[in-house]
């Protein structure tokens, strides 16, 4: 098995005040943050983690030293207090790593742990809103030339197909193009690798073999790069068209870095120029009258388009990532699509659930809709097993101070309890409403779901508990439970008919509500007969006495379902008709309760009420083989 993120914790940086832990267990990860909850805080995290392993030691800890002027400290936090990012990754079998990132340790200066987070960090990826717009955000006045943005965010994700060799001829096995320009520029800013000239100290000395190594190295990561920005414009384009359906295509210019460049009057530069790659479109419609380059697309692109476009290039970056049991392969993605209609939305998502295969997948929105839609996608593909849904809320701690309240995306009774802990009672009492009716549509049966909607036009919340109480109630020994559902109806669940609904003792009341319907929620129905068999299949019901056998041919009228509720398991007792019997004279030929059917063929058969047959072991289909 791979390795995988099994946790993470995080304690007194950016938003999260104390500690905050996010358990995984190796799943996918599909996250609702509400604006302000610590969702994006979650992501730099990460970022912030795996980015440790390229930086040296003050830097990396300068995110979580006080009074650093480039602190990433929760803002509430007593200096004296610890910060820190701690990872775990499992690997599927036995083994456990706990990274941490922090003021205090510095996880590089381990040469395993080095090895490990560096190959973590070159085969993961991190896409988010702010990069993709940034790579068409220009004026229409200016060049969109994006070698910054490509140095900040798109060179560490990337893989030159060539290690940098040192100017000293050392050889290294580093791939990684945000490292070999990482080499290129430390060179020149440390004094004495390339030698100056004595009499003119400003300029270098261009006669020397490291001076013309180190040309070669820059001559290198250019052919280099301008390869693999060509390598992956193609396969950035083949998506716009194949996956997005958009009429265009990205084109890329680079212009080569320069070291050194020649200014005239036999002087030199003695400075690193660094590319520069201009970032422009073309449309590709056959009916175009003009299909000139376009050189500001935000200009001439609508905004989905162009996010579609900048995000072609992201994945075309991500799909270049080579993906190995060895280390992890994480995607975080955060707040992606929110310029995006809703069929690009369709489009993207299914684009992203694709990676899911090959990367751990973090995907995090401040969307609610966009959050359902990913969860409908992933139960369309069935694949709901691999991935957990949390929501993120934020609430006051006894201070005042601001902390997240994290959820799972289980249940509507989740949700009625993060919203009553954070008061927010009408939202909490609308959740609970919607458990309720979704638990009472598990329990009663498809029939009479379809009678309350032919009578009342809906299903209504106070029919399915008046059916709950008469017919389910005594059954599964819940008859206290089920008049405390009428009177909770009555109380709560139309709460804007109250004026008190802020007050202490109707939160009192409503969390009393939750824990029954929790109650109501442990019942657990299996169908035995549905509703597609019922007045169309015959089965046998058998009694059995010292080899003496006596047995009707039935017809279910009604659904038939066992329930489990604390450990024991119920039978509905729906209404059968008898087809065929054994004896008209004692069971006759029509419709009976299926429980008082059984009694009475127990009873003429000579077995009382301590020796007759339980329903499960006298029910037979046509077959002979018995039905529960």
């Amino acid at each position: 098995m791979s390795w995988r993120i099994n946790q993470i914790e995080v304690k007194n940086f950016k938003f999260f005040k104390n500690t905050f832990t996010l358990n995984i267990d190796r799943k996918n990860i599909l996250l609702y943050g509400e604006n302000g909850a610590g969702k994006s805080s979650i992501y730099w995290s990460v970022f912030t983690h795996f980015q440790a392993y390229a930086k040296e030691q003050a830097e990396a800890q300068k995110y979580f030293t006080a009074n650093h002027p480039q602190n990433l400290r929760n803002r509430f936090v007593d200096e004296r207090e610890g910060s820190y990012i701690k990872i775990s990754f499992y690997d599927g079998n036995s083994e456990t790593k706990s990274i941490v990132d922090s003021d205090v340790e510095y996880y590089p200066a381990n040469e395993e742990t080095l090895r490990f987070m560096r190959g973590t960090a070159m085969s993961s990826d991190f896409l988010n809103y702010k990069i993709l717009s940034s790579l068409f955000d220009f004026k229409n006045s200016e060049d969109n030339q994006v070698f910054s943005i490509f140095e900040k965010e798109i060179l560490p994700y990337i893989d030159f197909d060539e290690p940098y060799q040192k100017i000293d001829g050392t050889p290294t096995n580093i791939l990684n193009a945000g490292e070999w320009w990482g080499y290129i520029k430390r060179i020149i800013n440390t004094d004495g690798v390339i030698p100056r000239n004595e009499k003119k100290y400003s300029s270098f000395n261009r006669g020397t073999a490291q001076y013309k190594a180190y040309q070669e190295r820059i001559s290198s990561f250019n052919r280099l790069l301008k390869n693999k920005l060509q390598f992956l414009v193609l396969r950035a384009n083949a998506i716009i068209e194949d996956v997005f359906n958009i009429e265009a295509k990205i084109e890329l210019t680079v212009s080569d870095a320069i070291f050194n460049r020649y200014i005239g009057f036999r002087n030199y530069s003695a400075t690193l120029e660094s590319p520069k790659i201009y970032l422009k479109a073309r449309m590709t419609s056959s009916l175009l009258a003009n299909d000139a380059l376009i050189e500001h697309p935000r200009s001439f692109f609508n905004e989905a388009k162009i996010t579609c476009m900048a995000l072609a290039l992201r994945l075309a970056i991500l799909e270049d990532h080579a993906t190995t049991d060895e280390f992890p392969s994480v995607l975080l993605i955060d707040d992606l699509l929110i310029s995006l209609d809703m069929p690009f939305r369709r489009m993207v998502i299914k684009q992203l659930l694709t990676y899911s295969n090959r990367f751990q997948t973090f995907i995090f929105t401040h969307d609610r809709a966009f959050f359902h839609l990913v969860m409908s996608e992933i139960k369309q593909l069935g694949k709901t097993n691999d991935w957990t849904s949390f929501n993120l809320y934020v609430k006051k701690d006894d201070t005042g101070c601001l902390q997240p309240a994290l959820v799972l995306e289980e249940s509507y009774i989740a949700k009625a309890k993060a919203h009553l802990y954070m008061l927010e009672i009408p939202a909490s009492v609308n959740a609970l409403r919607k458990a309720a009716e979704k638990i009472l549509k598990n329990i009663l049966s498809q029939n009479e779901i379809l009678q309350i909607i032919f009578e009342q036009g809906y299903c209504n919340l106070s029919k399915m508990i008046g059916i709950f109480q008469n017919k389910y109630a005594k059954l599964l020994g819940l008859e206290s439970l089920a008049a405390h559902l009428q009177d909770d109806r009555k109380l709560l669940l139309n709460p804007f008919s109250h004026d008190d609904i802020e007050t202490p003792f109707y939160r009192r009341e409503l969390e009393k509500t939750i824990e029954e319907i929790e109650l109501l929620g442990r019942i657990h129905k299996n169908v035995i007969v549905d509703y597609e068999k019922v007045r169309t299949v015959e089965y046998k019901m058998r009694v059995t006495k010292d080899g003496t056998s006596n047995e009707v041919t039935i017809l279910f009228l009604e659904q038939f379902n066992s329930f489990e509720y604390n450990g024991d398991i119920y039978y509905s007792n729906p209404n059968v008709f008898v087809r065929d019997s054994y004896n008209e004279g004692q069971i006759q030929c029509k419709e009976w309760g299926l429980n008082k059917l059984l009694a009475r063929m127990c009873h003429y058969i000579g077995l009382n009420a301590e020796t007759k047959q339980k329903i499960q072991e006298c029910l037979y289909d046509m077959g002979g083989n018995l039905l529960i």
